[in-house]
């Protein structure tokens, strides 16, 4: 269990526990499996992409395909509590701006390859959560990844659970 303050304006003291894992697999048997894990002051995501084809997928990604959210239904419908892609450059004092360069990274994945690169780990500092003021209660973490140039809705892979106290 990790204590996070919240801001100056407030004296809640929230502590967030948990993580897990889930996976999907999409019409191309492409098998997404994320992991969210709670360190000393980051939420961490990470997505595993794994052919479970019996032929050649290509996978295209661009900086920042990796998406943090947090949902208070396990179904993770509806607006999510928590959107990481709202927040990434929010105005918060003393926090840097993330910039995400242009660029696109290609691979070909061959039958029962994995993948995991950088671009599919995000960690989200807990001070930046605590500024939404997330009730306390259980969230239903989701990690949805872009893929491909065009892809502007992403993959929802469920990622475990956590707690705010």
């Amino acid at each position: 269990m990790l204590a996070l303050t919240m801001d100056a304006c407030t004296s809640r003291q929230v502590t967030l526990s948990g993580g897990g894992s889930g996976a999907v697999t999409s019409r191309d048997s492409l098998q997404l499996t994320a992991h969210t894990s709670i360190t000393d002051d980051r939420a961490v995501v990470r997505v595993v992409a794994r052919n479970a084809s019996g032929r050649d997928i290509h996978l295209e990604w661009g900086a920042c395909p990796l998406n943090f959210q947090l949902y208070q239904l396990a179904a993770r419908e509806g607006r999510p509590s928590f959107d990481w892609n709202v927040r990434r450059n929010s105005e918060s004092p003393g926090e840097p701006v993330e910039a995400c360069p242009a660029y696109l990274a290609k691979m070909t994945l061959a039958p029962g390859d994995s993948i995991g690169p950088n671009e599919f780990t995000l960690g989200i500092p807990l001070r930046r959560l605590g500024t939404d003021s997330l009730a306390r209660g259980a969230y239903f973490v989701t990690a949805r990844l872009r893929l491909g140039a065009h892809d502007l809705v992403g993959i929802s892979i469920p990622a475990g659970a956590v707690e705010a106290h």
